[in-house]
């Protein structure tokens, strides 16, 4: 009876909820049909120059995965952001190995018989460029810190094929004229894109990050192979925090399933995941922004795996889903603890100073208790922490809802 209650409860929020799932926290489709053909133009372009540039990324590349938040379509601030994830593959005959690291959520790669690619002349030839890549030749392991400098090194090399100035390249893409401009800054390589569609000034930037690909067998993780329709995981080169007193930290892959997660959010009957994670994150920007936006979809996916056999709950109400997985974050926080899905013992939120938990939760708990308190009454109090003035008077004008 109690939760019947619950999903009664929270009704006076749903109008609230559904007109800024629409207007504050949604992208416009006209916009994401621009932005793809954008990418994929600029990949068209890029990628076969690549190829003849380096055979060894020739050789490695198979295709480009469209990841990040604007692709799982949990993007909530404005869609100039991308991460384009350059998969790429390993010669069998050099045995690549994928192991399980000591630090959680990561792994190690190491190519078992390299020495056999040296037997085969034209093997030997077209993979000549591997053995740079190692953290040395003894051990063979993949260095993920090579391998970012030797892509970097790929794009540039591209990049200098086109037109430049200054290291400002021109590209001719279908869309019109395109200024591409590389940016570093430590591990990350960013590709800044500037030009005009249809009169509309675009800027954005395009993270390339080289993942290499695997089976999923190659990998002893139960859950993939819990029924998901991707048989394939990622490792990337993302560098581990803190790590002074790791040895050898350059052989270190963050391990990565995102086409398994995005299989989770993507069920046909969890209607209201994906918005929740994107107010959460909404919230997030306005109040805490040192939590990051991974943390939060991690907290729905457990609620998702939690609630899988239960197909109603994500197609309830917005409200009920929202308040539910709001008060689930607040009890991670409190508890301190928001563990990886694929490695529950690694602990997402572990270096975050527990005195800044403590905060959180209590801020997490007051709007809790504010807005139960007050939605009856006075259902704008949601607005109050998840929109900014601007996006308010918007909101109370939609809904023809008295400014004071």
């Amino acid at each position: 009876m109690a939760v019947v209650e619950d999903k009664k409860k929270y009704r006076p929020l749903e109008p609230i909820l559904i007109q800024i799932n629409k207007d504050f926290i949604s992208l416009s489709k006209d916009e994401m049909k621009r932005n793809n053909a954008l990418l994929m133009s600029l990949m068209d372009l890029l990628i076969p120059e690549m190829k003849r540039k380096d055979p060894l990324f020739k050789e490695m590349y198979t295709k480009v995965f469209y990841g990040g938040s604007y692709y799982d379509k949990l993007r909530v601030k404005e869609p100039n952001e991308f991460d384009l994830d350059l998969l790429l593959t390993l010669p069998v005959l050099s045995e690549p190995l994928v192991s399980i690291a000591n630090v959680p959520g990561y792994t190690t790669l190491k190519l078992n018989n390299l020495s056999a690619l040296n037997k085969h002349a034209d093997l030997a030839k077209r993979y000549s460029g591997l053995s740079k890549l190692l953290e040395n030749e003894k051990d063979c392991y993949l260095d993920n810190d090579k391998v970012r400098r030797w892509m970097e090194s790929v794009v540039t090399l591209a990049l200098n094929t086109f037109p430049h100035t200054k290291g400002n390249y021109e590209l001719k893409l279908p869309q019109g004229k395109f200024i591409a401009k590389v940016h570093k800054s430590g591990p990350a390589f960013t590709l800044k894109l500037n030009g005009t569609i249809d009169r509309v000034d675009i800027a954005v930037d395009i993270d390339l990050v080289p993942c290499f690909m695997f089976n999923i067998d190659k990998l002893p993780v139960k859950k993939l192979n819990s029924g998901f329709k991707s048989k394939t995981f990622f490792i990337v080169p993302k560098p581990i925090k803190n790590n002074s007193a790791i040895n050898c930290a350059n052989r270190y892959w963050r391990l990565s399933y995102q086409e398994q997660e995005r299989e989770i959010m993507e069920c046909k009957n969890n209607q209201y995941l994906k918005p929740t994670i994107k107010l959460l994150k909404k919230l997030k920007e306005m109040d805490h922004p040192y939590i990051a936006s991974y943390f939060i979809k991690t907290v729905v996916i457990w609620e998702a795996e939690k609630r899988k056999d239960d197909e109603s709950f994500w197609n309830t109400s917005f409200s009920y889903v929202f308040m539910t997985c709001l008060k689930k974050y607040c009890e991670c926080i409190e508890n301190k603890k928001i563990p990886y899905y694929w490695n529950k013992n690694n602990n997402l939120i572990q270096n975050i100073s527990p005195v800044v938990l403590g905060n959180l939760k209590c801020r997490l708990n007051n709007i809790i208790k504010n807005i139960e308190k007050n939605m009856t009454d006075n259902p704008k109090i949601f607005a109050e922490y998840f929109l900014t003035e601007e996006e308010k008077l918007r909101l109370y004008s939609s809904l023809n809802l008295n400014i004071q």
